[in-house]
């Protein structure tokens, strides 16, 4: 029997059973309603949603054909707990409690914008949205279905449309998604410049796990002007290079080298000019282009591995991944707990980017505790040598992301030149966010 709850345009047949479990066969898709699938199919296709009072006797006529036979005591148990002996008692019992869960579905149906679901039908929609749906934490699989419902969000009167909504918002963000994004959301893959529809389900599925908070993170920060990488570009001396410029000069060696406009000088004043280095001279440059230095320090204590403080800390490092992938800085991260870690990323390109985001997955987060005053000890001391080993690389910035709440003892002198983030998750650590701000970065607390 065909779903009660929507109507379908009337040049569209809402598809059978028979289709439908053909064409999640095919997808290998296990847990799904044949109804719910309806439901989407005919409201993509420009059918309606039916109010509660349009199926209500079809409710109860399929209740009364399908009273189960009372227990050895000749009772039926009641949504309640209770017991009756009653058989029209048990019946509109039946017929509320399903009308509770086709009121739910409605509304549920009613706030899904089908139009964001990607697909060439209405069917493959449908059959596209049970797969995400499907993900949801909140949509866990029921023991005891009610009318083919295998979904516990529906058997709840609070929650129906806040999924859907979220659903909504889970494959507009697959609609928008780019390459980059889509690399680091699902580091073990490679995906085309230009993503297809399965790509884009797969992504969304990712996101219903929970990843969707790493994508709503990154993009928050990127609005921050002060998290913004920069890479700039000079003029530096070049014997060889294609352009030039004047400055003043520097040394007696360079007076043949001065510009035309000193020689029209009186002598004495042009003398006068080159003791006090204020002629000005020729010189060739090329351009000479610097990257930004990120520096990342990431909790790995045991409390982070606890609810989606994960998830939330990559979407910090997705943020300052994206500046690598723009070509705008080369990002170095280290881990800490206790004690700083010896190991050290070094991010330039997309595999690097990649390798670290699948590797904060696989990261076993067991350290006693946090030891902030030595993590930033340590970056500022990594930084120094870094800047010396790599002349191109400049304006560096630290950021950290902990659920730490120690004590903060490090003063701005102690960072030096380096402007600091801090990123503190599911609570606050006060002292930290002053000296990040005092430093001239961004604090963010409770994230």
């Amino acid at each position: 029997m065909n779903t009660f709850r929507t109507a379908p345009a009337a040049s569209f047949v809402t598809p059978s059973k028979e289709e439908i479990e053909r064409a999640t066969e095919r997808i290998n898709l296990e847990s799904f309603d044949v109804k719910l699938i309806q439901d989407f199919a005919n409201l993509a296709a420009g059918g309606n949603s039916c109010l509660p009072s349009h199926f209500r006797q079809k409710v109860g006529n399929e209740a009364r054909a399908n009273v189960p036979p009372p227990d050895s005591d000749g009772e039926w148990r009641l949504a309640s707990g209770d017991y009756t002996k009653k058989r029209d008692t048990y019946i509109r019992d039946r017929v509320n409690t399903q009308m509770s869960y086709h009121s739910r579905v409605s509304e549920f149906m009613r706030s899904v914008n089908t139009e964001l679901v990607p697909g060439e039908t209405p069917l493959e929609k449908g059959i596209n949205f049970a797969r995400v749906l499907a993900r949801l934490p909140e949509a866990e699989l029921l023991s005891d279905p009610i009318d083919g419902n295998i979904f516990g969000v529906f058997s709840r009167d609070d929650g129906c449309r806040r999924a859907a909504l979220r659903l909504n918002r889970i494959f507009k963000k697959a609609q928008e998604l780019d390459r980059d994004a889509a690399d680091l959301l699902d580091p073990e893959n490679n995906h085309p410049s230009t993503l297809g529809d399965e790509e884009r389900i797969k992504l969304a599925e990712e996101m219903a796990e929970g990843k969707d908070v790493i994508l709503e993170i990154s993009q928050k920060l990127k609005t921050l002007k002060k998290l913004k990488a920069k890479r700039p570009r000079r003029l530096a001396p070049d014997v060889e290079g294609d352009n030039s410029q004047h400055r003043q000069i520097r040394s007696m060696n360079e007076i043949g080298r001065l510009v035309t406009s000193e020689w029209a000088n009186a002598p004495l004043y042009r003398r006068y000019r080159i003791a006090t280095k204020s002629a000005q001279v020729r010189e060739r440059t090329s351009s000479a282009i610097f990257k930004q230095l990120l520096y990342l320090l990431l909790d790995v204590s045991g409390s982070m591995d606890s609810g989606q403080r994960v998830y939330k800390m990559s979407g910090v490092v997705m943020n300052r991944l994206q500046a690598v992938l723009d070509d705008q800085a080369e990002l170095f991260v280290r881990m800490f707990d206790v004690s700083l870690h010896k190991k050290r990323f070094h991010i330039t390109n997309r595999e690097e980017a990649q390798e670290l985001m699948s590797w904060l997955q696989r990261c076993k987060y067991d350290g006693k505790k946090t030891d902030i005053d030595l993590a930033l000890d340590g970056a500022v001391e990594d930084i120094t040598q870094l800047l010396t080993e790599n002349p191109k690389l400049e304006r560096p910035e630290i950021a950290i992301v902990t659920d730490g709440d120690d004590t903060v003892c490090t003063t701005v002198k102690d960072l030096g030149r380096n402007t600091l983030h801090s990123f503190v998750v599911e609570c606050e650590n006060e002292k930290l966010g002053r000296l990040a701000v005092t430093s001239g970065g961004v604090a963010l607390q409770n994230i």
